[in-house]
């Protein structure tokens, strides 16, 4: 009952969006003769999308119009959309917090150079004077995704802390508070992109689930949260940045249903197991972005994360070590972070050297429909749906009742 309640809140905010309002209230109508249920939060995500988005969505939504119509060929640009609307309505009153990225800038444009200038685009969001090394290497591979504050940097920030504060004398549930705060105002600090508000509502589902010893329900997380930040701010369903990022997450949770049922294999089995299934899911989204697509982000994924998520621990214990003033840990965090980062740099012009040219493409209708059909073909036959469905069949020519008759 609450997946379909929560289902129906979030086609409401979509057919608003869309702007088919006779089509959805006539299905509306028809769904309260059986369900009142879903029809009211049908029609809630409806009203809430006009009420909200009247005062919101013209800075946001306009700007992603715009972007999408000019089929921009960076994949950075279109997750920090969302970003820049919210800094350019942020820049009109003097915040705490524009005070404190102001500062924060001033310290990335202090170190200088191009590592930091990569750090200062991973935490913040923000514009770097000119280009790094590496920003065009990460585009060609299909990395730009790295560059961008979102979900993945949100689970990393959590897994170091958790490892981090793991020797101090606090109870994992105390620190997972402390670390859900500070997340909490890092996603204040970047005015609550969608993709951060995701990764940190998952975390928060988690940590209740760990500590109530219940098991999570994906489908319901997935959808409550989604609900969740469609209640708040619905002018962002059509962002860029939150379909990737709710794509992602349901991949991993069929990544992590799948290996459940078959053998997981080692790390690199399971990463690229994991990189293949998030770029199906997203293929179709990233297209339609006008970006380009190579097979190579597969092996770029699988080689350049792991690396990746060294680097940033990395570059975050150097952050923390310069705001406690702890000069000694800082200098020599931020001397392997610079290795780290040369090293990095190396792997990215090795994958470069071998990376097959990206195409840019589109779905029609018809092709989006049979894709989506492959998929979800192929889905089944992984978690075992098309053998259960065989065995229906089976016990239907046994004992002669059709199997959804049962």
């Amino acid at each position: 009952m609450e997946i379909a309640l929560m289902a129906s809140f979030i086609a409401g905010v979509i057919f608003a969006e869309e702007g088919v309002f006779a089509i959805g209230c006539v299905l509306a109508f028809l769904l309260f003769r059986k369900q009142r249920k879903w029809s009211i939060a049908f029609l809630l995500g409806i009203l809430v999308f006009f009420v909200f988005s009247s005062h919101d969505m013209p800075s946001t939504q306009k700007t992603f119009r715009e972007g999408e119509a000019e089929k921009s060929d960076s994949i950075v640009s279109a997750l920090f959309r969302e970003e820049e609307g919210a800094e350019r309505k942020e820049s009109k009153q003097d915040s705490p917090i524009k005070g404190l990225r102001k500062k924060a800038e001033a310290f990335f444009d202090a170190k200088g150079g191009a590592s930091f200038a990569l750090l200062k685009r991973v935490l913040m969001g923000a514009d770097v004077q000119g280009s790094f090394s590496l920003q065009e290497d990460m585009r060609t591979l299909g990395l730009a995704h790295l560059l961008a504050a979102s979900g993945l940097h949100v689970h990393l920030l959590f897994s170091w802390g958790m490892a981090i504060l793991a020797f101090s004398p606090l109870s994992r549930r105390q620190i997972a508070v402390i670390l859900l705060v500070a997340l909490f105002g890092y996603a204040a600090f970047l005015s609550f992109p969608a993709s951060i508000l995701r990764a940190w509502l998952f975390l928060c589902f988690q940590e209740v689930a760990i500590a109530q010893k219940r098991e999570l329900h994906p489908a319901k997380a997935w959808l409550f949260a989604l609900s969740v930040i469609l209640l708040f701010q619905p002018y962002r369903v059509g962002d860029l940045g939150l379909r990737l990022s709710f794509l992602c997450a349901a991949a991993g949770a069929f990544v992590h249903a799948i290996e459940q049922l078959r053998e997981s294999g080692g790390v690199l089995r399971r990463s690229f197991r994991r990189s293949f299934w998030i770029s199906l899911f997203t293929l179709p989204v990233l297209a339609g972005a006008g970006i380009a697509q190579t097979p190579s982000t597969l092996l770029a994924n699988l080689f350049a994360i792991p690396a990746f998520s060294v680097l940033f621990a990395l570059g975050i214990l150097s952050l923390i070590g310069s705001l406690l003033q702890l000069s000694f840990l800082s200098e020599l965090c931020i001397l392997f972070y610079r290795l780290g980062y040369g090293v990095f740099s190396l792997l990215l012009k090795g994958l470069t050297a071998i990376a097959l040219p990206g195409y840019t493409f589109s779905f029609s209708m018809e092709g989006l429909a049979l894709y989506v059909l492959l998929v979800f073909l192929l889905l089944a036959a992984q978690l075992g749906w098309l053998t259960q469905f065989k065995m229906q069949r089976q016990r239907e020519d046994a004992h002669g009742f059709l199997f959804w008759q049962k």
